[in-house]
């Protein structure tokens, strides 16, 4: 009969209805997975690179140490450590924070629960350590060049002219660092490292009743027109 084509068509829609919300809600978890990964890979990718720079500094760098003047030689070599140290936590944390949000990709089978899921174990497990990785890492940038511009006179101390120069352009980057660069971006470090809220559920999904509702009012009838 009409009528019971009317209920069957009814429920069929609303099944597809509550698909589609689901769908979304998932696509949204599966974005900001991407998303975290490509930002891990980037600041994981520097800090290598900003790491293994520092380490040929200390090792390869030739030095009359007795020519030296003492305090200007442990302040070379405590910069680059310390810029070794903080760029390698950085590599190491972000490295380990994203094996653990893909594995986390996959986690639930349950669309419903997934977004959830990732918000707890981001906020709970990851996010910690994520602020630490890029404190770490906004910290070993302005030691490495402190570095670049100690080693003008480690290396190049016989010649002031040198020596200077080398130490005035590492200067310059270096305000330019903590008076432009860091105020310019600072609002999305910022955003990057507040702790996430719940993806929710997509914002037209309130309006759905849910499934067991639905096939109640089917069998009343009163989702008839």
């Amino acid at each position: 009969t009409q009528r019971q084509i009317d209920h069957q068509w009814r429920g069929e829609d609303i099944t597809f209805r509550e698909m589609e919300i689901k769908n979304r809600k998932l696509d949204l978890v599966h974005r900001e997975v991407d998303k975290r990964a490509e930002q891990l890979k980037a600041i994981s990718s520097l800090a290598a690179l900003i790491t293994g720079f520092a380490m040929v500094v200390l090792i390869e760098t030739s030095l009359d140490v007795e020519k030296v003047w003492t305090p200007l030689l442990v302040a070379f070599t405590g910069c680059t450590a310390l810029v070794v140290v903080l760029m390698s936590m950085c590599m190491i944390l972000t490295s380990l924070i994203l094996v653990a949000i893909l594995d986390q990709r996959y986690y639930s089978a349950d669309m419903d629960t997934k977004a959830d899921a990732f918000d707890q174990f981001w906020n709970d497990r990851c996010h910690s350590d994520w602020v630490h990785a890029l404190s770490a890492f906004k910290l070993g940038v302005p030691f490495f060049v402190v570095t670049l511009a100690l080693l003008g006179w480690v290396k190049y101390g016989e010649s002031q002219e040198t020596a200077i120069m080398i130490s005035s352009i590492a200067g310059i980057f270096l305000l330019l660092w903590v008076f432009v660069y860091l105020p310019h971006w600072g609002h999305t470090t910022r955003q990057a490292m507040t702790p996430r809220a719940s993806l929710g559920t997509p914002t037209f999904s309130h309006v759905q009743p849910r499934h067991s509702e639905v096939e109640e009012k089917l069998e009343a009838g009163d989702l008839l027109v």
